[in-house]
């Protein structure tokens, strides 16, 4: 790929960007008005201090006042602490505070383009530019891509031995911790502690400041929050294992009985392959855990997925990789039925990176000893 010549590159690029704008289509005149996602964020930068940070009404009042487009659906969801970091756009106009906003998203989606290394830097501004689901989070204000930027940097940090820097960078993505979830199995599985200890130094730093920015009573008002039903909705667009079985019965029971056996199959990835099956393996595992997961979000898969295309030693898991990192298989998904070929093709993904575990630990166990020095 990095002996493609850059018109190529470029011409791809624009294509893959031309491909988005069409999924999308009319629904892209919403976003150059701000009626999208960032009405269950900027009213956070608002109520940042107060004890009404996750009060329906309260949110409801700013969305009506900014926008005069209330949505139930999207009150502010995310910790205190990232009300209190975003709390500078608050003292802003709406569509001032808007477009500042998705300057810095549009800026962090370029950072991990530049930091991210494998496969190589052509190769990763072009399945940036091809990816669906970041440009689905760009047009809908979602930070999916500040967290693709802060991954860039902890992995960065951690090619360099530094991880117990690494670990409390990573820490900022607590700003939507269902989709980590297993992060912790990653840790333990390589025995990752000085990055561990990172993670726990940067959570309880955030969690500190969350008590300044939602107050000494936010811990329940989050619960509360969470068990709402305005928490989750639209299951059956979601690429996840509560979008597998949202129409079963027993489905809650069913989801928690899935996602422990996700876990088993993250722990064996990351306990007998090479750290980047590990690291795919972690990110599939935690997509599919997460029980509040959209298109936007399937844009965490790319580091593992770039990873995997660049050095995954079969062919056709590296064409897999490849086949996921390209649009077709999210622009289905806008289809009545397409999401069903996403979620297999998501844990197909993830069976095939524990069949290659497999692989290794068989081959580990059958190759002749090292001979003593």
């Amino acid at each position: 790929m990095e002996k493609t010549k850059g018109w190529l590159v470029a011409l791809l690029c624009a294509l893959g960007i031309a491909v988005s704008v069409l999924t999308y289509g009319p629904a892209l005149s919403y976003s150059a008005r701000g009626i999208n996602d960032f009405r269950g964020i900027y009213p956070g930068a608002r109520l940042v201090g107060s004890s009404r940070l996750y009060d329906p009404q309260a949110v409801l009042a700013i969305q009506i006042e900014t926008t005069g487009r209330p949505a139930r659906e999207l009150p502010y969801s995310r910790l205190p602490y990232f009300a209190l970091l975003i709390s500078p756009l608050g003292h802003l106009p709406y569509l001032t505070a808007y477009w500042i906003w998705q300057g810095l998203c549009l800026a962090a989606a370029i950072a991990f383009a530049l930091l991210w290394e494998a496969p190589g830097r052509k190769a990763v501004v072009l399945a940036t530019c091809g990816s669906v689901p970041l440009f689905g989070a760009l047009a809908i204000a979602q930070d999916i891509p500040l967290l693709l930027a802060t991954i860039a940097v902890s992995t960065y940090l951690g090619r360099r031995n530094r991880w117990f820097l690494a670990g409390v960078v990573l820490a900022l993505c607590a700003a939507k911790i269902h989709l980590f979830l297993l992060i912790p199995v990653l840790i333990f599985g390589r025995r990752m502690w000085r990055f561990g200890a990172g993670l726990l130094t940067g959570g309880g730093v955030l969690f500190a400041l969350s008590f300044l920015g939602g107050g000494a009573h936010w811990v329940r008002a989050y619960l509360t929050y969470l068990t709402r039903p305005m928490a989750n909705p639209n299951a059956d667009e979601m690429p996840n294992l509560h979008g597998i079985v949202g129409d079963l019965a027993w489905n809650m029971r069913m989801e928690l009985i899935l996602a422990a056996a996700v876990a088993l199959l993250v722990w064996f990835a990351v306990r007998n392959s090479r750290f980047e099956y590990a690291f795919a393996a972690t990110m599939t595992g935690c997509l599919l855990v997460s029980h509040h997961a959209y298109m936007a979000d399937c844009a965490l898969l790319m580091p593992g997925l770039l990873t995997i295309a660049a050095q995954a030693d079969d062919k056709w898991l590296r064409w897999f990789a490849v086949f996921l990192l390209t649009p077709i298989c999210y622009v289905i998904m806008f289809t009545d039925s397409g999401v069903w070929i996403t979620r297999a093709a998501i844990v197909i993904l993830l069976i095939a990176l524990v069949w290659a575990a497999r692989r290794y630990r068989v081959e580990a166990a059958t190759a002749p000893a090292a001979p003593a020095s």
